[in-house]
């Protein structure tokens, strides 16, 4: 009875020291990889870190030290990866949200003015996605610039439709008053071209049998319009 006891009492003993020895060597990786980060040492910065998702997975400091590294090393697509897996988490998500938010946020921002130039359907994309993050992000300005210009080539192209969807798009974001009366300006002369590009081939295919009906008079360009009233002469 005593032996049992004794091995009973010795195996939680090694439970425990098995236990401490994970959770040190949990804190020594940590502090290892924000070590390697400061110094630059990325790749060895990415092995400490995880070596504690293997300790540990699901470790918050971990999964925000990778996503802090591949910031550092300037690898945007790495970084929102393990945010957005760090939000996808729940209880992590609960915790943290007020610090993983606006890192999101601000990376989806970044990665909006990187691309405006190369791929501007990405660019929009990603600066919805810092909206969706932040409703009152900087992305409004980048979008509203993007989407702008995309209304100011349009209108170039004779692309009228279009141009006006994207000025409209745009006075719908948070801007100065300034720039939301100039942008609508814009999206009224859109919709008049708009609107006048869509009918006159329509008009030009009945124009000939509204002249037949006299109807219409090409020479003055007037639509003469027949108008019938009833008058009460009585009493004249």
């Amino acid at each position: 009875m005593g032996s049992k006891w004794t091995l009973l009492i010795v195996s939680a003993c090694l439970g425990a020291l098995l236990s401490t020895g994970c959770a040190e060597g949990k804190e020594e990786f940590i502090a290892k990889a924000r070590r390697e980060a400061r110094n630059q040492n990325y790749e060895e910065a990415l092995k400490y870190f995880e070596k504690v998702l293997e300790v540990a997975p699901g470790d918050y400091n971990a999964l925000w030290g990778i996503a802090d590294v591949h910031q550092r090393e300037g690898n945007l697509v790495k970084q929102a990866a393990m945010l957005e897996k760090i939000m996808a988490e729940e209880k992590l998500a609960k915790d943290y949200a007020g610090v993983v938010k606006p890192a999101l946020e601000e990376n989806y921002n970044r990665q909006g003015m990187l691309f405006a130039g190369a791929d501007r359907a990405k660019s929009e994309a990603f600066y919805r996605k810092a909206l969706k993050v932040n409703k009152k992000s900087e992305a409004n300005q980048g979008l509203f610039k993007l989407l702008s210009g995309n209304g100011d080539n349009a209108l170039k192209k004779k692309q009228f439709k279009a141009a006006a969807e994207a000025f409209n798009g745009a006075a719908k974001l948070r801007i100065s008053r300034k720039d939301r009366a100039k942008v609508k300006g814009k999206a009224e002369i859109a919709e008049f071209f708009a609107f006048k590009q869509e009918f006159q081939p329509r008009f030009a295919k009945l124009k000939q049998a509204f002249i037949d009906e006299k109807i219409y008079n090409e020479a003055e360009r007037m639509f003469l319009l027949p108008v019938r009233a009833e008058i009460d002469t009585e009493g004249v």
